[in-house]
């Protein structure tokens, strides 16, 4: 709905810190946080934002790569993309174990509308990756950020 959407459209400008360079994950959330920004992303690539500025739009692994090596601060913001809820390892490839490490899973934000998390009916969120050290590192539960100051507390489902 729409007054969700700007709801977490607000919240998630508010993740913005200006010398971050954020890595914004595939959707159509992202796509209205960077409308609002006057920017124009991709619906399915993985964008780069720093300053303000779209310095990278549908961004590949060895991209981001290069790029997180010139920058000390970083962000990775995601919603959950496909019916399933995935966070990464569907949809985003481009967000790698390789991205995630050098971002930190500390600097990983989740947002979404409340009603897509409704949709997901209870089931939890999902990660698909193939780096067992990696998925130790994330938390049972993940804070998905739904509005300003509005967090969902929802389950994590990671491959074993």
């Amino acid at each position: 709905d729409a007054a969700q959407l700007e709801q977490v459209v607000g919240a998630a400008m508010a993740l913005m810190d200006s010398d971050t360079c954020i890595l914004f994950g595939p959707g159509s959330t992202k796509l209205a946080v960077l409308a609002r920004m006057g920017l124009a992303g991709t619906l399915v690539g993985v964008d780069v934002i720093l300053r303000g500025r779209l310095i990278a739009a549908d961004a590949s692994e060895p991209q981001l790569a290069r790029l997180l090596q010139h920058h000390d601060q970083a962000r990775i913001i995601v919603t959950p993309v496909g019916g399933q809820g995935f966070l990464f390892g569907r949809g985003n490839q481009p967000l790698s174990e390789r991205v995630i490490r050098a971002v930190g899973v500390e600097n990983i934000s989740v947002i979404s509308t409340a009603a897509k998390l409704q949709a997901l009916g209870g089931r939890p969120l999902r990660i698909d990756l193939d780096d067992a050290d990696l998925l130790r590192r994330f938390p049972l539960n993940v804070r998905v950020l739904t509005g300003p100051g509005e967090f969902s507390l929802h389950p994590l489902a990671v491959p074993v």
